[in-house]
């Protein structure tokens, strides 16, 4: 079907092919879905999303911008597993449940549109934050003598 999300991820594809430094632009992808019918004289549908995210930002933002993305994403688990590898109980639970739901977010983004969701940038803060305060834990941890006199200062 013309209006199916494979051929939605074809066309998608086709743009970020040929736009690959900058892409279409962001926001601009029903955009130039629409374009692309009107130059097939097909019906015009400037409302249709493309249902992927990873298609999304590729055509939005071209290769750069789709390799940054998966790249930030890669580096985010790669931090949670480290998090999750350390000796720390309580952080190493909520690096597991933060992995947990970072994972259903992408799997979620790959059928749906979820390219520029304030859920995946909280994904990609909080492992940050997770391995701060692990070193800062692991740092308090090596030498008590000297955070008791910090904790009082």
């Amino acid at each position: 079907d013309e209006t199916g999300r494979l051929i939605l991820w074809k066309i998608g594809l086709r743009h970020m092919l040929s736009n690959p430094l900058t892409g279409v632009g962001v926001e601009c992808f029903q955009m130039a879905i629409g374009e692309d019918r009107a130059r097939r004289n097909l019906e015009t549908q400037y409302w249709q999303s493309p249902h992927n995210s990873f298609v999304q930002i590729g055509t939005e933002t071209g290769l750069f911008g789709l390799l940054l993305y998966i790249l930030m994403s890669y580096n985010s688990f790669r931090l949670l597993n480290t998090a999750i590898k350390a000796n720390s109980d309580t952080l190493g639970k909520v690096a597991q449940m933060c992995r947990v739901g970072f994972t259903g977010l992408l799997v979620s983004g790959f059928f749906l549109s979820q390219a520029y969701s304030l859920y995946w940038a909280f994904y990609i803060a909080v492992p940050v934050v997770i391995c701060r305060l692990l070193a800062l834990e692991n740092n308090y941890s090596r030498r008590p003598e000297q955070n008791v006199s910090r904790i009082y200062e």
